[in-house]
């Protein structure tokens, strides 16, 4: 089962995000900087490629198969030979089972909560996968908020606090925060310490984020 978050490299390869895919292991390649190390207990493990340099070589692959194909050097002529564009199926079959994505894509956006007229606050979150211009659905929120605020941790866990819940906003107001581990894909009911003051319609900002 793929997770909200984590596309399997099949999927990615194989269709609309073979340009995405192409620019993350440009990256990945430009920067040997070994992975951080493990914060807050969080599963985080960097995918390891056989070979060094295998990463820079499929990237190759891939964005010269955008422009149509090429490569092979030079002819006697100075006469670039081109080649023919590889099929997806291989890149689905063959260079998809070695490639793993055991994090979280970067650059997704997260709607936790709300309110709607029929249901009043909600406890549904989705995240927008921004390579694929699609929502996901999340798990659903420990409870119902509507006029909360988040922000991100640096471990990389989302912190949602206050508002109010189906009580309205003179009985429900919120003092609790609830974490989202994209990592692990679950709640944390109560993951930080209450506010001091119940409150709803506020910001919140993270120091130096």
């Amino acid at each position: 089962r793929i997770q909200p978050g984590r596309r399997c490299a099949c999927d990615i390869l194989g269709g609309r995000g073979i340009k995405a895919a192409g620019a993350s292991m440009a990256a990945r390649a430009a920067d040997p900087s070994p992975p951080p190390a493990k914060r807050s207990g969080l599963r985080r493990r960097a995918p390891r490629w056989v070979d060094a340099r295998a990463c820079s070589s499929l990237c190759q692959l891939i964005m010269d198969d955008r422009r149509g194909g090429g490569g092979g050097g030079t002819a006697a002529l100075g006469v670039r030979r081109r080649r023919p564009v590889l099929p997806p199926a291989l890149y689905c079959e063959h260079v998809a089972p070695f490639l793993c994505f055991e994090a979280p894509l970067p650059d997704m956006l997260y709607a936790f909560g709300g309110r709607n007229r029929q249901q009043g606050p909600l406890s549904s979150a989705e995240m927008l996968d921004t390579w694929h211009s699609e929502w996901v659905p999340l798990p659903e929120m420990p409870r119902r908020r509507a006029g909360s605020a988040a922000a991100s941790l640096p471990d990389g866990r989302i912190l949602i606090i206050g508002g109010y819940d189906q009580r309205g906003i003179v009985d429900g107001l919120l003092a609790s925060c609830d974490v989202y581990n994209p990592f692990d894909e679950r709640w944390e009911r109560d993951g930080a310490a209450p506010l001091a003051r119940a409150r709803w319609g506020h910001g919140c900002a993270a120091l130096d984020g």
